[in-house]
C-alpha cells in the first residue's frame, strides 16, 4: 500500500510538471498564455535549435517569466542568460554577441538596472564600465576604444552628470 501511494505521487507530481514549446505560445497584455487557451501559462518552455536540438529556456509562473532563463543563438552560442522574477528582470545577466564574448553584464533590481555594469566590444576589450542606482546612471562611468585605450571618463548621481 505504501509503495502504491509513492507511486501514485511521483505520477502526480511528474504530470504537474508542464513543458511546452516556445512557438506553442502567445503574449496578449504582457502575460503570456498557451495558444488557444484563457488561463495564464505556466510551466517549463523550450527552443527547438537546428545545432543544439530540444533546449530548455526557463518558466512562467501565471503567465509572467519568472527564475532563470537562457536563450542561444542558431549557431548554439548562448545569447543572454537572465533571472525574472514576477515578469521583470531581477538579479544578475549576461548578454553575449554571436562569437560567444560576453556582450554586457549587470543586473537588476524590481526590472531596473541596479549595481555594477560592463558592455564588452565583439573582440573581448572593455567598451564600458559603471553603475546604476534604481535605473539611473549613478557613479563613476569610463568608456574605451576596442583597442582597450581610455576614451572618456565622467561621474553620474541620480542619472545627471555630476561635475
Amino acid at each position: 500500500m505504501k509503495q502504491l501511494s509513492i507511486l501514485l505521487f511521483c505520477i502526480l507530481l511528474t504530470s504537474c510538471a508542464r513543458e511546452i514549446s516556445s512557438d506553442k505560445l502567445l503574449e496578449r497584455d504582457g502575460i503570456t498564455y498557451e495558444v488557444l487557451s484563457t488561463e495564464p501559462y505556466s510551466g517549463f518552455v523550450y527552443t527547438e535549435y537546428e545545432n543544439l536540438g530540444r533546449v530548455k529556456n526557463g518558466s512562467y509562473k501565471d503567465g509572467e517569466k519568472d527564475g532563470l532563463w537562457e536563450e542561444y543563438y542558431e549557431n548554439g552560442q548562448l545569447k543572454i542568460k537572465v533571472s525574472w522574477k514576477d515578469g521583470e528582470w531581477d538579479g544578475p545577466f549576461e548578454n553575449y554577441h554571436e562569437n560567444g564574448q560576453l556582450k554586457m553584464k549587470g543586473s537588476h533590481k524590481d526590472g531596473e538596472r541596479d549595481g555594477p555594469f560592463e558592455e564588452y566590444y565583439e573582440n573581448g576589450q572593455l567598451k564600458m564600465k559603471g553603475s546604476h542606482k534604481d535605473g539611473e546612471l549613478d557613479g563613476p562611468y569610463e568608456w574605451y576604444y576596442d583597442n582597450g585605450q581610455l576614451r572618456s571618463k565622467t561621474s553620474y548621481k541620480d542619472g545627471v552628470i555630476n561635475p
